[in-house]
């Protein structure tokens, strides 16, 4: 499973955005829209924006020690 959050800067918890099943042995693109008031999630004092993405097993895992290359990661932040 592959999960991305988004940091809060108003509250300083870390928010979940999305939540989906991650391939085996596959390049994958992920496109997920936000919508709403999105001020909360951009630092005010430089418009960063901080992420955390993450996966674990959530099934049977024949191969062990697993790992997950990313090559790029990139945002499109349109108003």
């Amino acid at each position: 499973a592959q999960t991305i959050q988004l940091l809060n800067y108003s509250s300083g918890n870390l928010e979940t955005v999305d939540v989906q099943d991650a391939g085996f042995n596959v390049d994958a693109v992920v496109d997920i829209n936000l919508t709403g008031d999105l001020t909360d999630y951009r630092n005010p004092g430089n418009n960063e924006v901080m992420a955390i993405l993450s996966w674990k097993a959530d099934g049977f895992i024949l191969l062990f020690p697993w790992q997950v290359n990313i090559d790029k990661i990139g945002w499109t932040i349109t108003p």
